[in-house]
C-alpha cells in the first residue's frame, strides 16, 4: 500500500483509540489488562486438541486475514469516491450506514460482509445514484460474502485436515512390511462393530457399568455407532452378576424362552406391521396433541383419545416385557429372526437379533420414560383443581411434547443420526468450550466498556436520567404521555445479559442496531448522541471475525472431522494403498444396475430401419438441445404489456418448436415402439415437454408448466460437462443423508412447535411477533421456527415474547391473553431458554451437520472421479452388458462372458487390449465368477473385474465383508452356492480343447 495511505489509515485509527478512551478511567483502562488471566484456561487438559487446533487455524488465516482485510479496504475507498456525502436526503437525513468518511465506510462494508440489512444500504444508494449503484453491492456480495466467507470456512477445514495427517504421521507405528491377512484380521478383530468385537464384549454383560457410556475415539461405520450408542445406554444401569436362582433368562422369574406365548409374543413384535402399526399410532397422538395444543380446548373427545394413545402405548410396553424381560439377565433364546423365501421357495429363518431386556435398551427407556409422563399427566389432571394440582398438571402436560420423539427408534436412518451426534457431542464439547471462553472475554470486556450506558429516555431531548421527569408529546402525536427512563433489551449490564447481547451479534441478526447504540452511548445516566463514540463499532468487528466467524466456523470444522472419523469406520479393515482405493469404488459399484437396452428393427421395416438410423445419429440430439435453448431464450423474453405484433410472432415461433418436438416424439415412438421407448428416461422428459407444449398452444396460462418441462430436458447436458456432472452426482449422493438429517429436523421442529404453542400461544403481538410470526397454533408455530432457523429477526421474535405479557395491551385485558400471574416474570427465564436452545439444536447442530453431509460426499464423489475406476467405467459396463442382456435380467450366458469381455474397454475390459493368449487364459482363470444354470449374474462380473483391477484377493478379510452389502444391494441374485465358477469352467474348456488336440493328433499319426 502506498505510505501516504499507511500514514492516513494510522492517524485515523489512533485518533478512534484515543476518543474510546475517553469513557474510561485510567483504572477501568488497567483493569481489563486482568482479561488475559483468562487465557489460563486454555491450558487445562480438557482444551488440548481446541489448542492446538486452534493454534494451526490461526497460522493459516494470516495470508487470508491480508486478504480480507485488502478486500475491505478497497471497497471502503471506492465506496467513499462513489457515494460519500450523496447518501444526505432532506425527509430522512443521513442514515447510519454510509460513506461519508472512511471509518463509517469500513463499518458499512463490514455489514454488508455479514449481509445484514445489505439490501436497505443498496437501495439507498441506488436512491441516490441510480440503478449502477447496484454493481458495486452485488459485486461484493458475491466476492466477499460467497467467496471469501467460504473460503474462510475451507481454509479453516483444511487446517484440520493437515493437523490430523500431521498427528497421523506422528502417532503411526513404523510398518515392519507390507500389511498381510494377518494385519487385516487383526483390524476385522479389533474394528468396533465388528462380529468378534461384539462376541467378544457380549462376554462379560453381567460386569459391564456406567463408564462404557464414555464415547472413544476410534472410527465407526453406521452399523456399529448405533449398535454401540444402545450398547452403551442399555448397560448404564450396573447389574450384579447373579444366576437368579437359575431363572435369569426368565420374563418376570416365571415365563422360559421356551415358553410358547412368550415366543408368539417375540414373533409379533417382530414383524414389520406391528412397528407400522405404532407409528402410526404415534403420528396420530401428535396430530391429536398438535390440534389440542392450538384451540385450546377441554373437549372430552381429547382426554378419550389421550387415553385411547396412553393404553395402546403401555400394552405395548408390557407386552414387550413380557417377551424381552424388564431389566434383569438376558433375554434367552427366543426363537429364529423372521421368515423369507428362499431362491427355491423354501421358507428360512433371519439369523436372531439382538435381543435384551427392556430397560438395556436406550430407545426403550425413552419411550418408558414419555409414556410415564403422559400418563402422570392425564392421572394428574383428574384429580382436582387445586392451584397446585393446577400447576403440576401444566407442567406435566407440557412433556406431551416430546411424544414424537417416539417415532426415532421406528427407523433406522434417524437412529443413525441421532446416534452420530451423540458420538460427536465429546468434540463439540471441546469447541462449545472454546465459544464460551471467547464469549466470556467480550462480555466481561463489553461490561467495562458499556455497562448502564444503554439507558435512554424516552424524550429524546432530555440529556440525563434526573431531567426524564414529567410528560412530553412526540412529535406528529397530539397524546402527551410520560417520560420514561428505560433500558433497551440487549445490553451489557451484566456478564449473563451481555453473552445472551453477544450470542444475538454472532448470529448476525440485528448486530448493526446493537452496534449503534453502543456507538451512541455516553455515560451512565446520560441520553445517547448519535455518533459520540464511533470506535465503540470497533468492538463488535472484532467479535464478530472472532466469535462468529472463527470459532463458529471451528464448530464445522470439528463436525466435520468427526463426522468423517465415524464415516471411516468401514475402513478399518482396509490397510493398503488398493484396499482403500476399492472401498471408494465399491460405494460406487453398489450403485450400478442392469439397465434395458433398445432393440433395433427388423431389416424388413425399411421404414422403421431409416427413423432407427436418423434418431441414433450422433448429431440428432445435440441438435434438438439446440432447439430446445433457442425456445427457452424466446420464453425469457416474455414481458408485461407486450405489444400485439410481438406476441403473434412468438406464438408463431412456439407452433415451430412444438411441430419440431412432437416429430422427434413420433418419430422415436415409431422406430423403437411404445415399448422400448419408454424405456428410456430421456425419452420420458422428452414426453413431457411435448405433451405440455402442445397442452401450451390451447391453455398459454400454463404456458410456465411447458418452460419448466423444457428446462428438465437440459438434464441430458450433464453428460457433456464433467464438472457440473460431479456438482449434480453430489446432490444425488447427498439426498439420502439430506432425508434422515431432513427428517430430523422435521421432528425436532415439530416438537418445539408444539413446545412453542403451549408456552407462548396466544399473548400479545410486537414489532416483531405479528400476525405472520407468532405461536398460537402449531402450523404459525411451525413455519415462525422454520423462519428461526434461517436466523431472519429470531432475536427481535425473543425480545416481543419476553415483554409481551407485560404490555399495556396485555395488563388492560388480562383475561383476553395467555398471560397468567407469573408469566411475566417466567418469559423472561422460560424465553431465552427456549429460544437459544432452538437455534443452537437446529440452526447450529443439525444445520451444520447437512453441510458437513454435503461436504463429505463432494470428497467421495472427486475420489470417485479420481480412481482407477470411474463412473464412466461403470457407465460403459452397463451399456456393454445391456447390449448382451437387453431385457435387464442381470444375467447372461456364462459363454458370452469371453464375448462381454472382448467388448468392454479397459481398465473392467480387454477391448483393443495387447494381451497374448496365456495371459488371456490366466485371466479368465483368475476371476472364478459364480455359475448358476449356465448363467453369471450382473453383480458377481462387476464385482470379480473391479476387484482383479485392485488385485483384491476373493478370500481377503476386506473384501468378504462387503459381501453383505452386494447380496443386499442385489436381491434377485441367488443365493444358492454355484455348482461351479468360471474358473473351473474355462478349465474344462482348455482341458476339453487339449483332449481334442490331441486326439486330432494321433488320428493324424495312426
Amino acid at each position: 500500500l502506498p505510505p501516504l495511505l499507511l500514514g492516513e489509515l494510522g492517524q485515523r485509527l489512533h485518533a478512534l483509540v484515543q476518543r474510546s478512551a475517553q469513557g474510561l478511567s485510567g483504572i477501568a483502562v488497567m483493569r481489563l489488562f486482568r482479561l488475559r488471566r483468562l487465557f489460563k484456561l486454555l491450558k487445562h487438559g480438557a482444551l488440548d486438541e481446541i489448542r492446538e487446533a486452534l493454534i494451526e487455524i490461526l497460522k493459516s488465516l494470516l495470508h487470508f486475514s491480508v486478504l480480507l482485510c485488502l478486500l475491505l479496504f478497497i471497497y471502503s475507498l471506492l465506496g467513499m469516491e462513489w457515494f460519500g456525502g450523496r447518501l444526505n436526503f432532506a425527509e430522512t437525513g443521513t442514515p447510519r450506514a454510509n460513506f461519508d468518511t472512511f471509518w463509517w465506510s469500513f463499518v458499512t462494508v463490514f455489514q454488508l460482509l455479514t449481509l445484514e440489512r445489505w439490501h436497505d444500504v443498496m437501495f439507498t444508494a441506488m436512491k441516490a445514484d441510480g440503478w449502477a449503484a447496484c454493481f458495486y453491492f452485488l459485486s461484493f456480495i458475491i466476492i466477499g460474502n460467497y467467496i471469501v466467507l467460504n473460503l474462510f470456512l475451507a481454509v479453516v477445514i483444511q487446517a484440520f485436515s493437515d493437523k490430523k495427517q500431521h498427528h497421523d504421521a506422528h502417532d503411526k507405528p513404523p510398518a515392519a512390511g507390507k500389511p498381510g491377512a494377518a494385519s487385516i484380521e487383526s483390524a476385522k478383530a479389533n474394528k468396533p462393530g465388528s462380529v468378534d468385537a461384539a462376541s467378544a464384549a457380549g462376554a462379560g454383560v453381567g460386569d459391564e457399568r456406567f463408564d462404557e457410556l464414555s464415547i472413544t475415539d476410534a472410527p465407526l461405520s453406521d452399523d456399529a455407532v448405533v449398535e454401540q450408542t444402545e450398547t452403551a445406554a442399555s448397560n448404564a444401569m450396573p447389574v450384579r452378576d447373579t444366576s437368579y436362582c437359575g431363572r435369569a433368562e426368565h420374563s418376570f422369574f416365571i415365563f422360559s424362552p421356551s415358553f410358547v406365548v412368550r415366543r408368539l409374543m417375540v414373533r409379533l413384535l417382530e414383524v414389520a406391521w406391528f412397528d407400522n402399526s405404532i407409528l402410526v399410532v404415534i403420528g396420530l397422538s401428535c396430530l391429536s396433541l398438535a390440534v389440542e395444543v392450538s384451540v385450546e380446548t377441554t373437549a372430552d373427545i381429547w382426554v378419550k383419545l389421550d387415553i385411547a394413545f396412553n393404553v395402546i402405548f403401555i400394552s405395548e410396553i408390557v407386552l414387550k416385557w413380557f417377551a424381552y424381560g424388564v431389566v434383569l439377565g438376558k433375554a434367552g433364546d427366543l426363537g429364529p429372526g423372521r421368515q423369507y423365501k428362499d431362491y427355491d421357495g423354501t421358507k428360512k429363518n433371519e439369523p436372531a437379533p439382538n435381543r435384551k431386556p427392556f430397560f438395556r435398551s436406550f430407545w426403550n427407556v425413552l419411550d418408558f420414560v414419555i409414556v410415564v409422563l403422559a400418563v402422570s399427566s392425564m392421572v394428574a389432571a383428574q384429580l382436582g383443581s387445586a392451584d397446585t394440582t393446577l400447576r403440576t398438571v401444566r407442567v406435566l402436560r407440557l412433556f406431551r411434547v416430546l411424544r414424537p420423539l417416539r417415532a426415532l427408534r421406528r427407523s433406522e436412518s434417524m437412529k443413525l443420526v441421532v446416534a452420530s451426534l451423540i458420538q460427536t457431542m465429546p468434540a463439540v464439547g471441546q469447541v462449545c468450550l472454546l465459544i464460551l471462553f471467547v464469549w466470556g472475554m467480550f462480555a466481561i470486556l463489553g461490561v467495562h466498556l458499556f455497562s448502564g450506558k444503554f439507558w435512554y429516555c424516552t424524550d429524546s431531548s432530555i440529556s440525563s436520567v434526573d431531567a426524564c421527569v414529567g410528560i412530553f408529546t412526540r412529535p406528529g402525536s397530539p397524546t402527551p404521555e410520560p417520560r420514561v427512563w428505560q433500558n433497551h433489551d440487549s445490553n451489557f449490564d451484566n456478564v449473563i445479559v451481555a453473552m445472551l447481547t453477544l450470542f444475538e451479534v454472532s448470529s448476525l441478526q440485528m448486530w448493526n442496531i446493537i452496534m449503534y447504540r453502543a456507538v451512541d452511548a455516553v455515560g451512565v445516566g446520560q441520553q445517547p448522541v448519535r455518533d459520540h463514540n464511533p470506535a465503540a463499532a470497533l468492538y463488535f468487528i472484532v467479535f464478530i471475525v472472532l466469535g462468529a466467524f472463527l470459532v463458529l466456523n471451528l464448530f464445522v470444522s470439528f463436525l466435520v472431522k468427526q463426522y468423517n472419523k465415524l464415516r471411516e469406520g468401514d475402513r478399518a479393515l482396509f490397510v493398503s494403498h488398493a484396499q482403500q482405493q476399492w472401498l471408494v469404488s465399491h460405494r460406487l459399484l453398489l450403485r450400478a444396475k442392469p439397465e434395458r437396452m433398445p432393440v433395433g428393427p427388423p431389416q424388413a421395416s425399411k421404414l422403421r430401419m431409416f427413423l432407427w438410423t436418423f434418431v441414433r445419429n450422433p448429431k440428432f440430439d445435440p441438435f434438438i438441445m439446440y432447439i430446445v435453448m433457442m425456445n427457452i431464450l424466446l420464453q425469457m423474453t416474455a414481458h408485461y404489456q407486450a405489444v400485439p405484433l410481438y406476441a403473434e410472432t412468438v406464438r408463431i415461433i412456439n407452433f415451430m418448436f412444438t411441430g419440431i418436438y412432437t416429430a422427434e416424439l413420433l418419430m422415436k415412438l415409431v422406430a423403437l415402439l411404445p415399448i422400448q421407448f419408454w424405456v428410456v428416461i430421456w425419452n420420458r422428459f422428452a414426453t413431457l415437454a411435448t405433451v405440455n407444449s402442445v397442452i401450451a398452444i390451447f391453455a398459454p396460462q400454463l404456458l410456465g408448466l411447458r418452460a419448466i418441462a423444457l428446462c428438465l430436458r437440459f438434464i441430458k447436458l450433464l453428460k457433456t460437462m464433467p464438472r457440473t456432472r460431479i456438482l449434480a452426482k453430489t446432490l444425488l449422493l447427498c439426498l439420502p443423508s439430506v432425508i434422515n438429517v431432513g427428517g430430523l429436523l422435521l421432528l425436532f421442529l415439530f416438537t418445539y412447535g408444539v413446545l412453542g404453542t403451549s408456552l407462548f400461544g396466544h399473548i400479545p403481538h410486537g414489532s416483531h411477533l405479528n400476525r405472520h410470526a407468532n405461536f398460537d397454533t402449531v402450523d404459525k408455530s411451525m413455519l415462525t421456527l422454520f423462519r428461526m432457523m434461517t436466523g431472519e429477526d429470531w432475536n427481535g421474535i425473543m425480545h416481543d415474547v419476553m415483554d409481551a405479557c407485560q404490555s399495556q395491551e396485555a395488563l388492560a385485558n388480562p383475561g383476553r391473553y395467555n398471560c397468567g400471574s407469573t408469566s411475566a416474570q417466567a418469559n423472561y427465564i422460560i424465553a431465552p431458554l427456549f429460544f437459544l436452545s432452538f437455534v443452537i439444536v437446529q440452526a447450529s447442530i443439525l444445520l451444520n451437520l447437512l453441510v458437513t453431509v454435503v461436504l463429505q460426499n463432494y470428497t467421495e464423489v472427486l475420489l470417485n472421479d479420481e480412481s482407477v475406476i470411474t463412473a464412466d467405467d461403470v457407465n460403459v459396463f452397463i451399456r456393454t452388458w445391456g447390449g448382451f442382456d437387453q431385457k435387464a435380467t442381470g444375467m447372461i450366458s456364462v459363454h458370452k462372458f469371453e464375448d462381454l469381455l472382448n467388448a468392454l474397454p479397459p481398465p473392467l475390459g480387454l477391448k483393443d487390449k495387447p494381451m497374448s493368449t496365456i495371459a488371456k487364459r490366466k485371466f479368465l482363470l483368475g476371476l472364478g465368477i459364480a455359475v448358476f444354470d449356465e448363467q453369471i449374474h450382473f453383480s458377481d462380473v462387476l464385482r470379480s473385474l473391479s476387484r482383479h483391477v485392485y488385485d483384491i484377493a476373493e478370500k481377503d478379510a476386506a473384501e468378504q465383508s462387503l459381501l453383505p452389502d452386494w447380496f443386499r444391494n442385489f436381491p434377485k441374485r441367488p443365493v444358492k452356492p454355484p455348482p461351479y465358477t468360471t474358473t473351473h469352467y474355462y478349465a474344462a474348456r482348455i482341458i476339453a480343447h487339449r483332449i481334442r488336440r490331441e486326439i486330432a493328433l494321433k488320428k493324424s499319426i495312426y
